[in-house]
């Protein structure tokens, strides 16, 4: 209750004032504000960031493979070092504009950097020739190279709808032991033959048995820039803390789902095709979603709930055709 109080009290202070709340709306809606912010990155859509050699399918059979008996995958660079540095400037001007890093979803490589070979041919095997994105399950996640700053808790997505639904994570920086790599239990450990808690993963919910268990089990993931790793809704991950400070711990994770599944309590218009390539969001899409995204996440990151009423007045006001 009293970490709760906390956090409540310093959303008050840091909280836009009206005046901010204006200013950063006149901004955000303002396609030319951003094409200026990074003129370097597309926005817009441009064929350059989309590549369009086949897909290693050795690579996508393991992937496979080891995320249905394992609950995770994990692969070796997949993205241009060039995009990946790209993606990686862009966020960085994003943050230093004082915007929350998601708002980089509003450039072309954050939604293209889904379609590459490996994802689309990996994404077929696992969720259906046609599968979605969910549009408000898109992050942009900042660790700074502060001793102690960490990614999220342990948490599993959704532990009572499994089924169709996948979560992929990119880093845009190597993801470290030192700087925060991210953690995971595999299914086969934490749970044997056993089915899992239909309960979100909550302390009064685990015997300190079982935490011993899931301790002695979990495995890190370091990751170079570029790579590929991903989870199915029920296996328990984080970003572990930072340890050794050298670079900031950059990257972006992405929700999918199969076709005609549309989990709660998202709508139909928050999902976009996974494919074909050159279709990407529109701007105003992107604006909504991102705000979208927001509401939902603002809880596991203080900075974000600094713009929460901002994202709820573009959720009001801003409209797809």
């Amino acid at each position: 209750m009293l970490k709760l109080d906390v956090r409540k009290e310093l959303l008050a202070r840091a909280r836009l004032s009206n005046k901010q709340l204006k200013s950063r709306y006149e901004l955000v809606v303002n396609e030319s504000y951003w094409r200026n912010l990074c003129p370097k990155v597309p926005l817009g859509s441009s064929p350059a960031v989309f590549e369009k050699r086949s897909p290693n399918r050795q690579i996508v059979e393991y992937s496979v493979d080891q995320l249905s008996r394992r609950g995770y995958f994990k692969t070796g660079p997949q993205i241009s070092e060039s995009t990946v540095a790209s993606m990686r400037e862009c966020v960085e001007t994003v943050r230093e504009a004082g915007w929350p890093p998601v708002f980089a979803f509003i450039y072309d490589p954050f939604w293209a950097v889904t379609r590459i070979p490996f994802m689309v041919g990996f994404l077929r095997e696992v969720l259906g020739a046609e599968f979605n994105i969910i549009m408000s399950r898109s992050w942009c996640y900042y660790v700074p190279p502060l001793r102690g700053a960490g990614g999220w808790t342990p948490h599993a997505d959704d532990y009572r709808r499994p089924a169709h639904r996948l979560t992929v994570w990119i880093p845009l920086t190597d993801a470290t032991l030192d700087n925060g790599c991210m953690y995971v239990v595999p299914k086969d450990f934490a749970y044997g033959r056993r089915v899992p808690k239909t309960e979100r993963l909550r302390s009064d919910m685990v015997s300190s048995e079982y935490c011993l268990e899931l301790l002695h089990s979990c495995r890190a993931l370091p990751a170079a820039a570029g790579s590929v790793l991903g989870w199915d809704p029920q296996t328990i991950h984080w970003g572990s803390k930072c340890q050794e400070p050298s670079q900031p711990r950059i990257s972006i994770g992405c929700e999918f789902v199969s076709k005609g599944v549309v989990p709660k309590p998202h709508g139909r218009n928050e999902l976009f095709p996974g494919e074909p390539a050159g279709l990407l969001p529109t701007f105003a899409q992107r604006l909504r979603h991102v705000a979208l995204s927001i509401r939902i996440h603002h809880r596991r990151e203080l900075k974000a709930g600094k713009f929460l009423e901002l994202a709820e007045e573009l959720i009001e006001t801003v409209t797809i055709d």
